[in-house]
């Protein structure tokens, strides 16, 4: 089955789709949306198709089976259920609404008229993060016993993007989170929160930028979340693993592995500037993924209820600040 692509929304993660749809083996790039018409007309220029601002010209145009959605965060709804209603499949950036009731309609939707619906969390796709992920499903590690997952933002994001990005619980800590339970397979019972603002332009929008988050699992295993929305020495993502027979532990890449040092110390290379850099192969292949669910009619890696209780637990989460105390799941 050909995939014809439609990509609406061409801001900071739906450019790079755009990019690397046209690229792609298997998914043939259509058309591009967004609401700013001389944008979508430069990237189609350079990506040889179609541009318009009107969605429903994708929805209307029998060629197309495939849309991804990487508009504005509070807009995902909408688009996804015009999408499948239309009987498109559908890639979507998360969450798939504002709230619980909004994803599970979505999924309903994808069930009800046989879609694809793929959530992207493309730390999935990672080549260190799936090592790390395998050996601790495989027992290489033993018996896992405690996982930290750590991330800081470089460049911190424009306030323009962070009054529509439903907050760093449902932006950010929800892809540890995500990471942390694939590792354990397990979601956890309880989590206990610690925040605070830094940044006054963050503050006046009701949103914090640095979070600490415990979790507490059935198993008995402890898993740790630290975020901060500034880095000034890059775009820091690290995933630690500890079980009885040993720690895996994936750092921050670098463009090489030099170590340079003299009577001045030693100075490695830098980590990657943003999340375009450090997840690029990740991005790549979160889209293959999908455009073989596209052909091959197979489920999507995430689940519907995969889906649900990460936007579930990042709400407790937000709940456990809220009220200064342990929220159990």
């Amino acid at each position: 089955m050909d995939v014809n692509l439609a990509v609406v929304g061409l801001g900071r993660v739906g450019s790079i789709h755009a990019r690397n749809s046209f690229k792609a083996n298997g998914i043939n790039l259509k058309c591009l949306v967004d609401a700013d018409l001389g944008k979508a007309e430069e990237f189609a220029k350079e990506l040889s198709c179609r541009a318009s601002s009107d969605f429903q010209l994708v929805l209307d145009d029998p060629e197309i089976n495939a849309v991804l959605v990487g508009t504005p965060t509070v807009t995902h709804y909408d688009y996804v259920k015009r999408a499948l209603l239309s009987g498109k499949d559908v890639f979507a950036e998360k969450p798939l609404g504002v709230d619980i009731d909004q994803i599970d309609e979505c999924y309903r939707l994808a069930e009800a008229g046989g879609k694809i619906l793929f959530l992207a969390f493309q730390r999935r796709f990672d080549p260190a993060f799936g090592e790390l992920i395998q050996a601790a499903r495989s027992g290489k590690l033993g018996e896992v016993q405690f996982v930290r997952s750590t991330s800081r933002d470089s460049p911190m994001p424009s306030i323009d993007y962070l009054k529509t990005s439903c907050g760093i619980f449902h932006d950010c800590l929800v892809h540890d989170l995500d990471m942390i339970c694939q590792v354990f397979d397990e979601y956890p019972v309880e989590v206990h929160t610690h925040a605070h603002c830094f940044i006054p332009e963050i503050a006046a929008i009701d949103d914090v930028d640095t979070v600490l988050v415990s979790l507490k699992f059935a198993s008995g295993a402890i898993g740790s979340i630290e975020v901060s929305r500034r880095s000034n020495y890059g775009y820091d993502q690290r995933l630690e693993a500890l079980g009885s027979e040993g720690m895996y532990e994936v750092r921050n890449p670098t463009s090489d592995s030099l170590l340079r040092s003299s009577d001045g110390g030693a100075q490695a290379s830098p980590i990657s500037y943003s999340f375009p850099q450090r997840y690029r192969v990740a991005y790549n292949d979160e889209l293959l993924a999908f455009g073989r669910c596209v052909a091959e009619r197979s489920p999507s890696p995430v689940t519907h209820e995969q889906s649900r209780l990460n936007f579930l637990i990042a709400k407790a989460m937000e709940e456990s600040l809220k009220k200064g105390a342990p929220i159990r799941i």
